[in-house]
């Protein structure tokens, strides 16, 4: 059973936080990601995590009806496995829907397939629900203030209904490199400011290693100005690579983790290869670091 926290007559569904929480992307035909390390039938992937030695999985969904939360929890619950993050990316990168849009029906249904989300979340036990790539950018306004400001209003009609659900929602810094526009999005300080303007419990950061790396911010200081708002961290090399240490600071980032007595997620988030099995070859590197 997932832990059960209260805040303010509001529950939170969370995992276990007395250590880090190892989690690997998985998918199949219904969750494809090209940013998966195990590919395959989700009982076989879940089962494979859970050998090598993994907490949870976390999944890639556009649309929650696609999904049978049902058969997916028993699947799970047989390998004393849980679900970490529901990314919504494809929502937008498949259907178009993306938070900041002007045009107000995109936004709506945009809206609304994440609260979809929120109710699969819930159906897993606690699952979080991944605020990233659905925000849109803000070419696709024409202005950052605006592409923003929608943004929040939309995340204004999603917040209550993750609070009364207990399912912890996440902010996803992305670098402007990779999302064009993401401003107060991608500027990690700037999105601390951002979520603590909302007040919310169930309002969190994500941090991904590959946007670290993209817009040269330093493991260690970034860490250091997430003022206890911290949720999750994606770890990736360049090019999306399983982390070895080649390009990004590793060793910094988990140094930082370790100051600041990171409890979260920490999830394996890069390209599988036919050739090697890069689940494991990405958390042997990085259980290396923890000691």
């Amino acid at each position: 059973m997932p832990m059960v926290i209260w805040y303010d007559n509001a529950k939170i569904l969370k995992l276990e936080v007395t250590k880090l929480i190892k989690s690997v992307v998985i998918s199949d035909d219904v969750t494809q990601s090209r940013l998966s390390p195990l590919v395959g039938e989700l009982g076989a992937m879940i089962a494979e995590a859970a050998r090598l030695g993994f907490q949870a999985v976390q999944i890639a969904v556009n649309n929650p009806a696609e999904l049978d939360g049902k058969r997916l929890r028993g699947l799970l619950e047989a390998h004393g496995m849980k679900v970490s993050g529901i990314a919504t990316g494809k929502s937008f990168i498949v259907d178009g829907l993306y938070m900041g849009a002007e045009d107000e029906r995109i936004r709506r249904q945009a809206v609304d397939r994440l609260l979809g989300h929120i109710d699969l979340a819930a159906e897993l036990g606690g699952a979080n629900v991944i605020i990233g790539a659905i925000r849109g950018s803000a070419d696709l306004v024409g202005s950052p203030a605006r592409h923003e400001e929608n943004v929040t209003k939309s995340l204004k009609e999603v917040l209550p209904y993750a609070e009364e659900k207990g399912v912890v929602i996440t902010i996803e810094a992305i670098c402007q490199k990779d999302l064009a526009g993401a401003d107060s999005f991608s500027d990690i300080k700037a999105l601390v400011a951002y979520i603590k303007a909302f007040n919310s419990r169930c309002l969190r950061l994500h941090l991904d290693t590959y946007h670290m790396l993209l817009s040269g911010q330093e493991p260690y200081r970034s860490i250091m100005e997430t003022e206890g708002l911290l949720e999750q961290v994606d770890l990736s090399d360049a090019d999306r690579g399983y982390p070895s240490g080649a390009h990004f600071d590793f060793a910094g980032l988990m140094k930082a983790l370790k100051a600041i007595d990171y409890r979260g997620i920490l999830t394996f988030e890069y390209a599988n290869s036919s050739e090697e099995n890069t689940a494991e070859l990405g958390l042997r590197y990085v259980e290396g670091l923890m000691g």
